[in-house]
């Protein structure tokens, strides 16, 4: 039997149901729910393996950015991935932030962008 490939666990964030998500660098996105882990790759929707940073939202939903988009998870599934056609400054998102207003902002390879909707809006950092 093969050994399991390994993985870094890299973006962590707890949403409003007590549920733990976790961000690996080759094998999706885990969640746990207290008892058991659930695991989210391609085969679920995911649009790549590498997931690099996890955000909560206030209802329940919560966005996993990877490299190749942001998606967003409702009720433990995927219900939507964001890319650079929705304004993101770069497919790759390996950081997200909340700022006290509550507007959602992504870090990429090349710079940032301001979520406002379902569209951003993209600032490249020179």
């Amino acid at each position: 039997m093969p050994e399991p490939m390994p993985y870094c666990l890299i973006g962590f964030t707890k949403d409003k149901n007590d549920n733990l998500w976790m961000c690996s660098d080759t094998r999706g996105v885990f969640r746990y729910d207290g008892s058991t882990f659930h695991s989210y790759t391609r085969k679920d929707g995911m649009p790549s393996d590498v997931t690099n940073s996890a955000l909560a939202n206030d209802d329940g939903s919560v966005f996993i950015g990877t490299q190749k988009g942001l998606v967003l998870f409702r009720d433990n599934k995927v219900s939507k991935v964001y890319n650079t056609k929705d304004g993101l400054n770069h497919d790759s998102v390996n950081v997200l932030f909340r700022d006290k207003d509550g507007t959602v902002w992504t870090g990429g390879n090349t710079g940032i962008s301001k979520m406002s909707g379902d569209r951003f809006t993209p600032y490249t950092i020179n």
